[in-house]
């Protein structure tokens, strides 16, 4: 097992194209203090990390190109304070298969997770696939729009309280309701926001 620290320096534990450039298989890393990006193909092919769980109380605010690259990471444990995912950030990580941990409001480049059919993320097209997107790209530009829809929902909940009243005497206070609500999951959210503010009715 090896645990690298990364200090925002491009290709620093780069592994692949001409040779592995003497890294050795990294496992794991940490981010040093204060830095707030992952840098251009910092951890290229390494084939053996799986966990991005040090980047979450980090101070890094930007994933740079290939960053993830090929890497066997299965989950994004980003930090809340994400504001970028640059193209192939994470393309060929075939063991991802969530958007789960991606923070709402990181604007997504529409390449971060692969360009062809060799380096989409394969489970995480299938997933999105799955979902009725026809793309990963669109699943996540339609994601971004779930605080949006929970605002929504949570604002249709109060309308409703106030113009009816006695309907809403036996149920549960509107502060459980509200709770209730906001932790439903992303696309159980999107379901209901359609058939709440659908065309169809």
């Amino acid at each position: 097992m090896v645990q690298v620290t990364h200090h925002g320096t491009s290709h620093e534990y780069y592994r692949g194209g001409h040779g592995d450039h003497g890294q050795p298989q990294i496992t794991s890393f940490v981010m040093a203090p204060s830095v707030t990006r992952v840098a251009w193909n910092a951890f290229h092919c390494c084939a053996l990390l799986t966990s991005l769980s040090s980047l979450r109380g980090s101070d890094v605010t930007e994933i740079y190109d290939g960053a993830f690259y090929a890497t066997a990471v299965d989950a994004l444990d980003l930090p809340p304070r994400l504001t970028m995912l640059r193209a192939w950030s994470f393309a060929k990580c075939h063991q991802l298969s969530n958007l789960a941990g991606l923070p709402y409001g990181t604007s997504v480049h529409r390449q971060a997770f692969g360009f062809d059919e060799d380096t989409f993320c394969a489970l995480l097209l299938a997933k999105a696939t799955a979902l009725g997107f026809p793309s990963i790209d669109a699943w996540v530009q339609d994601r971004r729009q779930v605080p949006c829809r929970r605002y929504a929902v949570l604002t249709s909940v109060l309308v409703a309280q106030k113009q009816d009243t006695k309907r809403f005497i036996s149920s549960p206070p509107v502060s459980t309701l509200l709770r209730n609500l906001a932790r439903l999951p992303d696309e159980m959210v999107r379901e209901i926001v359609e058939f709440a503010h659908g065309d169809f009715l």
